[in-house]
């Protein structure tokens, strides 16, 4: 069919991932009967590689959902459309996130969601451990609660402090980015040159991590497990006092409509702080998703009004609900299912303490290599062989690749 247009998209709605974009393709299709679309859901994980091959085949999707952080890298490879005359609308949107979409004084991107970080509690462990969560306002505090919580576990035997996959890449470099950025260090220098692994902040935030391992603070249960996985133990088992993740969770297990609803009564235990600070200040990754039109699109028009649908703030409003992310467009509403309090510690680690990674034209390539060098580090940890020694082995290996590309790049 001439009209026919491939969307690729990631589950961005857990387990009802599928219901949610055919609400919002049957809607658009009722607008534009001609049009017929053909999605399919790729892992996060293997998204980027598929786009790569799409890419040097020029064949594949007329349109893509791509996280914020590769957006420089499509746009200097000319692989998406520029949107520049394409949008009338770009003033509806939150500044910073379109801000994540330019590179090289062009658009080459709409957003779609954005999604913040915070630690989510169990609050009867944290009762139980004498602690209030309002106090874990530092990294430091935060890992004296976990040693409190290390201390009570009579009667809950099989609780850890914190659970943490180590399955899913791109999350693992989002949480490390916190203690990176709040110890004062970073993934690149200022001007964007150099690699900053080995920069005596960076390697100071990324060890505070390694010893919430050491210290088994972290499960290393969780560690062999998805997020899924952590995130179904923590909200259904009780197995751990705290996990990192975006909203997420709020419409998957705590939402009185969801199927996975943990109860009332369960619901009641959880709780949200803001992610803690460190001696540089309190960094939050925010990132999100963003759609754009591939620049090998066959059928461009079609796909162009599927974005401009899509990127709505009536469809906005509808998708960021029933998955529970917060809409990327100014005027569109937040409907988180928390209260207002709830509500506020996303907004916040969005609007307060926001920072998004480098947007530079290798940066989904870099972030690649960071990726696997930390899964490289994290088997270690599984199999207990992690050593102060090992570990800044790794770092300045991962460190030294970065170099290379960023010299053979040359600009």
């Amino acid at each position: 069919m001439q009209n026919k247009i491939k969307f690729w998209l990631m589950p961005n709605g857990g387990f009802e991932s599928e219901q949610t974009i055919d609400h919002e393709l049957a809607i658009f299709k009722k607008l534009n009967p001609k049009i017929e679309v053909e999605y399919e859901m790729l892992s996060w994980s293997r998204a980027w590689f598929r786009l790569m091959q799409a890419i040097k085949e020029k064949s594949g999707p007329d349109i893509i959902q791509i996280g914020t952080t590769w957006i420089g890298t499509l746009g200097y490879l000319g692989a998406v459309h520029k949107l520049d005359k394409r949008v009338s609308s770009k003033s509806s949107f939150v500044p910073t996130f379109l801000g994540m979409c330019r590179f090289y004084n062009h658009l080459w991107a709409l957003p779609w969601f954005c999604e913040g970080r915070v630690l989510f509690y169990r609050k009867d462990y944290l009762q139980k451990a004498g602690i209030n969560a309002q106090d874990i306002t530092t990294w430091d505090s935060l890992k004296a609660a976990c040693s409190k919580i290390s201390k009570k576990r009579d009667g809950y035997s099989k609780i850890s402090p914190l659970g943490f996959s180590s399955q899913k890449e791109q999350v693992i470099l989002q949480d490390i980015a916190s203690w990176i950025w709040s110890h004062g260090g970073d993934f690149l220098s200022k001007d964007s040159k150099h690699a900053s692994l080995t920069q005596l902040e960076t390697r100071q935030g990324m060890r505070y991590f390694a010893q919430l391992i050491s210290d088994n603070h972290v499960s290393k249960e969780s560690l062999e497990q998805s997020t899924g996985e952590v995130a179904e133990n923590f909200f259904m088992h009780g197995a751990f006092a705290f996990m990192f993740s975006s909203s997420w969770p709020l419409q998957v297990y705590l939402n009185s409509s969801s199927k996975h609803y943990i109860g009332k009564q369960n619901a009641s235990n959880f709780g949200v702080i803001p992610i803690p600070a460190g001696p540089a200040g309190r960094f939050n990754f925010v990132g999100g998703s963003a759609l754009a039109v591939t620049s090998f699109s066959q059928n461009t028009d079609c796909a162009m009004k599927l974005l401009e649908f899509l990127t709505t703030k009536e469809s906005i409003s509808r998708y960021c609900k029933n998955i529970n992310m917060l809409p990327s467009r100014i005027d569109a509403p937040v409907s988180l299912s928390a209260d207002k309090p709830t509500q506020k510690v996303f907004q916040d680690a969005i609007s307060k303490f926001g920072r998004s990674f480098p947007i530079h034209p290798l940066w989904g390539s870099i972030e690649q290599i960071i990726l696997n060098g930390m899964a490289y580090t994290l088997r270690d940890y599984r199999q207990s062989n992690y050593n102060l020694n090992a570990f800044s082995h790794n770092l300045s290996d991962i460190n030294q690749e970065i170099e290379y590309m960023l010299s053979v790049f040359g600009e």
